[in-house]
């Protein structure tokens, strides 16, 4: 659909990996493989870590909740991964395009705080080891862990709101296998820095928060 010059982008192509064959067919395959035992790896994870009365202390409680994370990050991703490489599925509309690169930012982001939450629990027990059952009591751990999770959900929804509403225009091949910020970002008619700026310093600013905690 058309209006003036401009195309109102419906959906998206995603280029994927560009293979033929038995290539092709191997590579599923591998991805297949990888994405079974990232899902079984982790899920055991989170089921021992949840029955063994022994293991429900702070950091594994946290490894659970990373583990989880790694889960919906990969179930995001994966599946039309899949779908491009068996039945050349390369279509997704805008706003599935738009929910997948929300939930990429949404975990991705939940991840990095995770991962400076479990740093910051190995600072207590090493330096502050009297005061670590007061300081890591089981609510403080629900509400770091909550924490985690919801300081993604403004990070993710901001960004792709943001991104979405920007014009697009031309081609709308999507350079990648599935709806990530760069390649996206690149099917965008319209001036792009303070986007760029702005991504480039919550970036910095979360990668960051492990060394802050510490």
């Amino acid at each position: 659909m058309k209006l003036g010059n401009q195309t109102l982008t419906t959906h998206f192509l995603l280029l994927g990996f560009v293979f033929q064959g038995k290539v092709q067919v191997l590579f599923s395959m591998l991805i297949s493989i990888m994405f079974l035992a990232i899902l079984i790896g982790n899920s055991l994870i989170v089921v021992i870590t949840t029955i063994d009365p022994v293991l429900h202390v702070p950091m594994y409680y946290f490894l659970k909740n990373l583990a989880f994370t790694e889960i919906c990050y990969s179930l995001s991703i994966v599946p039309k991964m899949l779908a491009v490489l068996l039945v050349d599925r390369n279509t997704i509309p805008f706003t599935a395009c738009a929910l997948q690169l929300s939930c990429v930012i949404l975990f991705v982001t939940c991840e990095c705080f995770l991962l400076g939450v479990m740093a910051y629990d190995r600072q207590v027990a090493i330096c502050h080891p009297l005061h670590y059952a007061t300081m890591m009591s089981r609510d403080h751990c629900f509400r770091m862990a909550l924490g985690s999770w919801v300081s993604g959900v403004p990070v993710a929804l901001g960004f792709t709101t943001w991104l979405f509403l920007l014009p697009f225009c031309g081609s709308n091949t999507v350079d990648d296998f599935f709806c990530d910020v760069s390649p996206v970002l690149k099917l965008v008619c319209a001036d792009t820095a303070l986007f760029e700026l702005m991504v480039f310093i919550v970036t910095v600013i979360i990668v960051m928060i492990p060394f802050f905690l510490v």
